[in-house]
């Protein structure tokens, strides 16, 4: 019995399941005079436009129906319309349904679409709106309108000013001779080969672009941004997606939040804004300015001056062959290959710079200092944490708190001022036995010595050192409280 009532249940579901198909379709040619636009508004169906030699429009229409009966999908399809409009400006074309509240369908359980394949001429200007449905057009020269919802947009080698709409569908752009505006949301963009002005809204989905030719625009979110291979000025600002710039013959301008930053080979000058990632640069052709919240910089090679504004994140950078300003809170510093002066702002992380050619300026709180071959005066200012400089070729200046001290100047150079001071840690110079220095040192609760033979002069003591060596030609001037003094031969 058990098996009786199954094969039944069984049967019944295939009688319900089973539907008729029908398809009908819709043939003409529409004379297209000069100037006149082709424009097609429609719904529930893919609509391809391509070109032919013809001053004709080509329209063909295939209406499928499917409805558990076949005198009903046939019904249905033999009352969808192809509504022709010629003007003096455009042809038009449109679809209609059947109305909804017709009662012979209305409970019929009937689905439907209508699928246009449409040839025009090369230079004809065309708008198109679709609703649920694909759109492709390809050869298309004179411009184009197109709104595109709850459907893929694909372009191929077209032309004119393009403006376009698109959502809830992916779209693909490839070869464009003129300037292209998209407005897209909730799907990913590819743009390829744009020899105009590229202006792009978009929203969670991803764009991709390659070879744009006249600059480009571009707003995005919840999706990352590639550029690669592109010219003229690029704008762009995202959020919660990485930012990638490679091959820009350009200037560039990012602004990001809650992504990464990866930016290389820029001809031009390069601003970038970013929060919550880090920020990669390689190959900047004119000036760079970074800044960056909870986010590390990393980068080589910046042609002009650079600016750099950080936080929460190390910074390592080199290669900077302008002046270097760079700001960075709560993380450690790298600064390397700087071909002007260098100025740093820094707290709570170690500062290391070397082969500056020209001045240092370090600014820290509570962390180290370590510099080397500095081409330039060196000013630096610390607490609770060490300064080490080693073959300073200009005048230095220490200004510490409870931390020890460090300092080394070249061998064989005129010498340069040295003015130091520290407190609760030991503070040693290293100075060339040629060099010539008026010697004024102090200390409490410490000793002072000196590997350099020195010509007292003054007052003298453990702690109170004043005299000459060699020369005297450059003050040297040495305080520490708390600590010893040591003035070492330059090695």
């Amino acid at each position: 019995m058990i098996k009786r009532i199954s094969l039944l249940l069984l049967v019944v579901s295939t009688v319900v399941m089973a539907r008729d198909e029908y398809t009908r379709t819709f043939d003409k040619t529409i004379p297209l005079q000069n100037g006149q636009r082709f424009t097609i508004e429609h719904k529930f169906g893919d609509i391809v436009i391509r070109t032919h030699q013809q001053p004709t429009v080509l329209l063909h229409a295939d209406i499928h129906v499917s409805a558990p009966d076949g005198g009903n999908a046939r019904s249905f399809a033999d009352r969808v319309e192809v509504v022709i409009d010629p003007s003096s400006s455009a042809v038009s074309v449109r679809t209609r349904y059947p109305s909804e509240s017709d009662s012979s369908f209305r409970s019929h359980n009937v689905s439907f679409s209508v699928n246009y394949s449409i040839s025009v001429p090369e230079r004809t200007g065309i708008e198109v709106k679709n609703n649920f449905g694909n759109v492709t057009i390809n050869g298309v020269k004179g411009g184009a309108d197109i709104s595109a919802r709850h459907g893929s947009l694909r372009m191929e080698d077209t032309g004119g000013d393009e403006h376009l709409e698109a959502s809830f569908g992916n779209v693909e752009i490839r070869g464009s001779n003129g300037s292209v505006t998209l407005n897209g949301g909730n799907g990913n963009v590819n743009v390829s080969d744009i020899a105009g002005l590229l202006t792009l809204r978009n929203r969670f989905g991803n764009v991709d672009i390659a070879r744009a030719g006249k600059g480009l625009i571009v707003s995005n979110g919840n999706g990352f941004v590639r550029v690669l291979d592109s010219k003229g000025i690029a704008n762009i600002n995202n959020s919660f997606g990485q930012v990638t710039v490679h091959k820009l013959q350009g200037d560039l301008n990012v602004t990001n939040s809650n992504g990464n930053l990866d930016i290389a080979d820029v001809m031009g000058n390069s601003g970038l804004r970013t929060s919550f990632g880090s920020v990669l640069f390689a190959n900047i052709g004119g000036k760079l300015s970074v800044t960056a919240t909870n986010s590390s910089v990393n980068g080589r090679v910046v042609k002009g001056a650079a600016s750099i504004d950080s936080s929460f994140g190390g910074i390592d950078v080199g290669q900077i062959e302008g002046p270097l300003n760079l700001i960075s809170n709560n993380a450690g510093v790298k600064i390397a290959d700087v071909g002007g002066s260098t100025s740093v702002h820094a707290s709570f992380g170690l500062v290391q710079a070397t082969n500056i050619n020209g001045t240092l300026s370090v600014e820290n709180n509570n962390g180290g200092i370590r510099a080397s071959n500095i081409r330039g005066a060196v000013t630096v200012s610390t607490s609770f944490a060490p300064v080490i400089l080693e073959r300073v070729d200009g005048a230095i200046e220490i200004q510490n708190q409870n931390g020890a001290i460090d300092a080394s100047v070249t061998n064989g150079r005129a010498c340069q001022p040295i003015t130091i001071r520290t407190s609760f840690s030991p503070l040693r110079v290293h100075v060339p036995e040629q060099g010539g220095y008026r010697l004024a040192a102090r200390t409490s609760f410490g000793s002072i010595r000196s590997e350099l033979p020195i010509t007292i002069t003054g007052a003298s003591s453990a702690q109170v050192m004043n005299g000459t060596i060699g020369s005297g030609h450059c003050d040297m001037r040495l305080n520490n409280e708390n600590g010893a003094i040591e003035v070492l031969r330059s090695h």
